[in-house]
This record gives structure tokens, C-alpha cells and sequence, in this order.
């Protein structure tokens, strides 16, 4: 198990996103940099009108490319400055077992996110 006390974003680059259109893309790029964007500013940025981006939006919302909205905090600001990395191994590899876990550990307010990460660990 790999924690962390950080939100990372998804990288549109990767072969996922193969089969979406360039538009969505964009708009994903563009949210994902700044989802307080309004649809006519991100309207302005990849050259449609308000009504069609505000259909792609949605589209992406339902089809579950989008998954929320969420604010980064300054951890500076909320006494959260401490930003920790640590590794846990556990003693078999069950779904359940992960799960479990997962839902253990995120029980700590402290915690903010827990991940799971497989094979050999050579960058964290």
C-alpha cells in the first residue's frame, strides 16, 4: 500500500483517452487545470459555443470521465503542512483484505487518500 496525504491528477495522455475526440480532451485538460472555469470560458478556449460544450460537460460528467469538483488546499493555511509518503506491505494481497484496509486507514482524518500500487516500486 502507498499513502499519501496529497490529490494527484490523471494524465490525459495516456492510451485511455485514445478514443475520445479532441475537443473532450481539451475540456478535460482545461478542467482539470481549473475547474472553476465557467462552460463560456472554456467555450472561448477550444472554439465552440456555450450549448454544445456545456453537452460535451455533461456527457463527460455521466460517462464518469468526470468524477467531482474538488478544491486543493493550501495545507499551510489548514495547519496540514506535514506532507508524508509512507509504505505499507501487507501479509497477503486479497481484494477484501485491500479494501478493508483502505477503509480502515481513510477512517484517520489525518489521511486524505490511500492508493494501491503493484510491482516493483522504483519512483515515489
Amino acid at each position: 500500500m502507498f499513502l499519501h496525504c496529497l490529490r494527484h491528477g490523471v494524465n490525459l495522455q495516456t492510451e485511455l483517452f485514445s478514443t475520445m475526440d479532441e475537443i473532450d480532451k481539451k475540456i478535460l485538460t482545461l478542467l482539470q487545470k481549473n475547474a472553476k472555469q465557467n462552460t463560456k470560458e472554456i467555450a472561448d478556449k477550444i472554439g465552440l459555443t456555450v450549448s454544445p460544450t456545456f453537452e460535451r460537460i455533461k456527457k463527460l460528467e455521466q460517462q464518469g470521465y468526470i468524477k467531482s469538483y474538488v478544491a486543493i488546499l493550501n495545507g499551510e493555511k489548514i495547519d496540514k503542512g506535514l506532507l508524508v509518503y509512507c509504505q505499507i506491505s501487507l501479509a497477503t494481497h486479497s481484494k477484501e483484505l485491500i479494501d478493508s484496509f483502505k477503509a480502515e486507514i481513510t477512517a484517520f482524518p489525518e489521511i486524505m487518500d490511500c492508493l494501491h500500487v503493484s510491482g516493483i516500486m522504483i519512483f515515489y
